[in-house]
């Protein structure tokens, strides 16, 4: 009985495109004209096993519909968490700290991507929780810190309202230590 139910276990398991290639293919045999089907010598195929052939076309079809449903799903889903996302990530900017903002300030300011950070910081780890920042690199110091790149998401939005970033202070803040000559 098993081996009854293994071609069936392995049909699901096929990629969409091999569903459209076979429903195709069961499609043309079981609802092709009789002429048409005497040309491709496949009438008495069609006739014989029509049955089956029926079967397996409706299971393609309704495999591939189910495919397409849940392709159409996660899309849809993920335009929910993008939007989410971006107005989770705009209440996070509109009620930054003092801290936050001077260190969100060096990126505007400086017009870069990129700012040395501790990692040890509250601050720093504060940001990077909220998706604000990320650390782009895993070499650095404990001293003087690692790479931060600012979210593109989050650059955008500060670009296009800097009044996010005023605050008590006009300072900006970066961990990096210049060496001087």
């Amino acid at each position: 009985m098993s081996e009854l139910f293994k071609p069936m276990l392995e049909l699901l398991k096929l990629a969409p495109r091999y569903l459209v290639a076979l429903g195709l293919v069961l499609g043309v045999i079981i609802l092709a004209p009789e002429e048409l089907a005497q040309r491709l010598g496949i009438a008495r195929l069609a006739q014989d096993y029509r049955p089956a052939i029926g079967v397996g076309f409706l299971l393609c079809v309704s495999l591939l519909l189910v495919s397409v449903a849940g392709w159409a799903g996660r899309i849809v889903g993920d335009l929910f968490a993008t939007r989410k996302f971006k107005r989770q990530l705009q209440q996070r900017l509109a009620r930054l700290t003092e801290d936050e903002k001077q260190i969100l300030r060096y990126y505007i300011s400086q017009q870069t991507r990129a700012n040395t950070l501790r990692i040890d910081d509250g601050t720093v780890k504060a940001l990077v929780g909220s998706h604000v920042i990320f650390r782009s690199a895993n070499t650095g110091n404990m001293a003087e810190g690692f790479a931060h790149n600012i979210k593109e998401i989050a650059w955008d939005m500060l670009q296009e309202n800097p009044a996010l970033l005023q605050g008590t202070t006009n300072v900006y803040r970066t961990d990096k230590r210049y060496r001087g000559s």
